[in-house]
């Protein structure tokens, strides 16, 4: 018999990309797990785990734990979170578990029929160029009817594997960085869109609790991302949370793209601010 052509894979921004049921199938998400794993066991502190989280698009609940047990059948440790989060998230975690790194299934801002894997540092960084260019390579060598796998039961007993919930230790992060008191003690009204992502419920969650009015848009868990183009805090997609922060007379309107790492800010008056802008003010304040 003819062995299995084995699709390429090719990494590009932050990770790998493709149609799910296309090139992202269960064969390829392994493909590309135990490339990485390979990459981590020769270059980074493996020891240490990697943090696998997830997003809300099609399928990523169950990709993670297959992208888990692949680590785990490498003998990488992995703490994989117990629910669809940011990214952001995934990448404090890292850092505040000493984790040696992370992946993130997610296709962030692009069409609704794709998703990723996005690969982060032990600090929660970004990969670089070349380190991308050593998992693409790790990943092209791999033969998909020879990848490392445990099960989730057995990678547990092995003390491979842990779920944890990372909302509390990063909601108190929030708040050594930033003083929510007087956040929330303003009288104002603020329009969240979640545009249907995994940042869905963090922001009213952490600015709950005083005068501060949020309303949050589009946070129900639908992978289709309903009327949007894709998930992304550019126009048209941002006429929703601009149309609302008019009607409500909002003072600040926030729309978050589907894995929130990126963001647009605005009000009724000046527009929105989108993508780099916004992340040198939030670097800047």
């Amino acid at each position: 018999m003819t062995p299995l052509a084995e699709t390429p894979i090719r990494f590009g921004t932050d990770g790998w990309r493709a149609v799910i049921g296309g090139d992202y199938t269960f064969r390829n998400v392994g493909r590309v797990a135990q490339g990485f794993a390979t990459f981590v066991r020769r270059n980074w502190r493996w020891e240490n785990g990697i943090v696998v989280g997830y997003d809300r698009r099609f399928g990523s609940e169950r990709f993670a734990p297959h992208v888990a047990s692949v680590l785990a059948g490498n003998s990488i440790p992995v703490h994989l979170v117990s629910a669809p989060c940011p990214t952001p998230v995934a990448a404090f975690s890292t850092a505040d578990l000493r984790a040696a790194g992370a992946v993130m299934i997610t296709a962030s801002h692009n069409p609704p029929a794709d998703n990723g894997f996005k690969v982060r540092t032990a600090t929660g960084a970004a990969v670089d160029p070349d380190a991308l260019d050593l998992i693409e390579e790790a990943v092209a060598a791999v033969d998909g009817d020879a990848v490392g796998f445990l099960d989730s039961a057995t990678a547990e007993r092995a003390g491979l594997l842990r779920e944890f919930n990372p909302d509390a230790a990063y909601l108190n992060h929030v708040a050594n960085l930033v003083d929510l008191h007087a956040l929330r003690a303003r009288d104002m009204r603020v329009v969240v869109d979640a545009m249907y992502g995994s940042a869905a419920g963090w922001l009213p969650r952490i600015l709950e609790g005083g005068r501060l009015d949020v309303t949050e848009i589009h946070s129900d868990w639908n992978p289709r991302f309903p009327g949007l183009a894709r998930p992304e805090p550019i126009p048209p997609q941002t006429d929703a949370v601009a149309a609302e922060v008019r009607d409500r007379s909002a003072a600040l309107g926030k729309v978050t793209q589907g894995d929130r790492d990126r963001v647009g800010v605005g009000d009724q008056h000046r527009g929105f601010l989108y993508k780099l802008r916004t992340n040198g003010l939030q670097a800047y304040y």
